[in-house]
């Protein structure tokens, strides 16, 4: 088996663990009617997305100030970066809480969320396109190599779409509150 395969093996492996928390998490759920249930999910993410952001934020400087090698370990570590970006970006684009019942999805999903939502992908489109033309043009100044390119255009990008998401979401949580 490859190493880019234990690198996949342990992101699955990382995201498995984390379903089956949030899983055992959802005993404590309200079970009062689908509104309550809806509103302690949105108060959940309010919660999760700021840990989930810096931890994705934290790996990227794990990642930079590291040598870019061929050991084993640089191949899981570039595995489990492209694992953990595609849960970022997924958790950006779709309504997130996928083991829950559409209906409550729907709920929690409001139209402010979505418009939100689709806000911070374009504040994300905009920045990996300025990202991609500022690596292209400073290449002949300050080499890269492609992988470290792309790892910057990627992380950064989705790393300002879902402060973007976070920051407007919060702004929107205190405007029902006041």
């Amino acid at each position: 088996m490859s190493d880019y395969s234990w690198g996949l093996l342990v992101g699955v492996g990382f995201g498995l663990l984390l379903v089956l928390i949030a899983k055992l998490r959802d005993r404590r759920r309200p079970k009062g009617s689908l509104g309550d249930q809806a509103e302690h999910y949105a108060q959940r993410r309010m919660r999760m997305l700021p840990a989930v952001l810096v931890i994705y934020l934290s790996q990227q400087a794990i990642y930079f100030s590291a040598a870019d090698g061929e050991r084993a370990v640089d191949h899981v570590k570039i595995g489990a970066w492209a694992l953990l970006s595609l849960l970022m970006m997924l958790l950006l684009v779709t309504r997130g809480f996928w083991f829950a019942s559409p209906a409550l999805r729907d709920m929690i999903d409001d139209e402010s969320t979505r418009m939100n939502r689709l806000v911070a992908i374009r504040s994300a489109f905009i920045a990996a396109v300025g990202l991609g033309a500022l690596v292209y043009t400073m290449l002949p100044v300050a080499p890269i190599s492609v992988r470290g390119a792309l790892h910057l255009v990627i992380s950064l990008s989705l790393g300002i779409g879902l402060l973007h998401f976070l920051m407007l979401e919060r702004a929107a949580q205190r405007g029902l509150e006041a």
